[in-house]
């Protein structure tokens, strides 16, 4: 060979491509699974804790019987806050989001990640002008949640007996165009970024790729779920924000929190001072259960003819609709997820059959947007399974009373 032609061409940004592509597609397909499984989850747990605790009443329980039943109700709670996390992957959390100072939550997040979890944490928040707020549309009790998974994770990552401080950083970005990032860019806006290190041992390309995967998890069998990232993950979505991985090997992990700045101040609206009766003490109201589980149907019928109501039930939105049209109602108590039957269309077709009842919307996996759009309708509420009788007896007094 006397000569030779080479031709070069820097792929780097189309193979950074193709590994998002990868992942959005992997995390699209697990999500839908996850989400699946969790709502059908709920309505095995709605059943079991539902029949545990009907049989806590019953009379002259033998001590032993009285304390298996303590430990399934105890156990039901456990799984239901599991399928909780499932659901926060599948990015369909119920999130309470509210004008949020992160500064404020960081600090709170620090000293009771020191104080009740011995682990150190150094804080870093950017000095900023005054008419920069640190402020973000956020669901504080969620996103403190992420804080203390990721500092968890942080500390079993780093060498003992000494490690490293965890550090929590705090920065306003603004981003003109995309900014490239993983598993997902950054899109262009203003940005309170909220960034969690630590120095410990990193991650290798082939671990991090899966870091996102529910269940996965480099810890010993015992100390951990595997489901700390993805749940943060599905957070951060449900907040309309990001979240970034960057590691290296002997160089420590960055996990990066990126939420849209709230840019002008907007007051909570949502609070309410109304006082909830006693389950016992609401008069005796026809209610009309929607719901096709029969397990959870029979549930709540029990529950509520305990609490002195006269109960209907009906399989699907079709049944329910026919019934209404004969029969006199004060609520209907709506499940959202009725096989080969679209929620919205339930809701929207009992309200054409009766306008103006109340809707207790009664569900696992409602969407946080969809929620929200349906709340702003004329008397509706929401309660989530599964759901203990107490809870149920006070989501039907707060929607009778609407009523009043």
């Amino acid at each position: 060979m006397t000569n030779f032609v080479g031709i070069y061409r820097d792929i780097t940004e189309r193979k950074q491509m193709e590994r998002q592509l990868v992942q959005a597609q992997k995390m699209r397909s697990v999500g839908t699974l996850a989400g699946g499984v969790a709502h059908e989850f709920n309505n095995l747990l709605a059943g079991i804790h539902g029949y545990a605790t009907l049989a806590l009443r019953e009379p002259h329980l033998a001590p032993s019987l009285r304390e298996f039943l303590d430990y399934i109700v105890q156990l039901t709670d456990r799984a239901a806050n599991l399928t909780w996390q499932l659901l926060a992957f599948a990015r369909k959390p119920s999130l309470m989001r509210n004008p949020t100072n992160l500064t404020k939550l960081l600090e709170s997040t620090r000293d009771f990640v020191q104080r009740t979890l011995n682990i150190e944490v150094a804080l870093d928040v950017e000095s900023a002008p005054e008419e920069e707020k640190w402020m973000a549309l956020a669901d504080a009790n969620q996103v403190q949640q992420v804080l203390v998974n990721l500092a968890l994770n942080a500390r079993d990552a780093m060498p003992k007996p000494q490690p490293a401080p965890v550090i929590f950083r705090l920065r306003h970005r603004v981003f003109v165009g995309e900014m490239p990032a993983f598993p997902q860019n950054i899109p262009p806006g203003a940005d309170l970024a909220i960034e969690i290190e630590d120095r410990g041992s990193g991650m290798p390309a082939e671990v991090l790729s899966q870091t996102l995967d529910p269940f996965f998890t480099t810890k010993e069998v015992g100390q951990g779920t595997g489901l700390g990232l993805p749940v943060a993950f599905g957070i951060m979505n449900g907040h309309q924000g990001v979240l970034t991985l960057a590691s290296e090997p002997g160089k420590g992990t960055i996990i990066g929190l990126y939420l849209p700045r709230l840019m002008q101040y907007v007051p909570d609206v949502t609070a309410s001072n109304a006082t909830v009766l006693e389950p016992e003490a609401a008069p005796r109201r026809r209610i009309l259960v929607v719901d096709d589980e029969q397990a959870v149907q029979d549930v709540i019928r029990r529950f509520l003819e305990i609490a002195g109501h006269t109960v209907v039930c009906a399989k699907n939105g079709q049944e329910a609709a026919h019934i209404l049209k004969d029969q006199h109602f004060d609520l209907v108590v709506l499940d959202w997820m009725i096989p080969k039957e679209e929620g919205r269309a339930n809701f929207y077709l009992l309200r054409q059959t009766r306008p103006g009842l109340p809707i207790l919307l009664c569900t696992g996996l409602v969407q946080a947007e969809q929620a929200s759009a349906l709340m702003h309708e004329n008397r509706v509420d929401l309660l989530r399974k599964p759901f203990r009788m107490n809870e149920l007896w006070y989501a039907v007094n707060n929607a009778l009373q609407q009523d009043v």
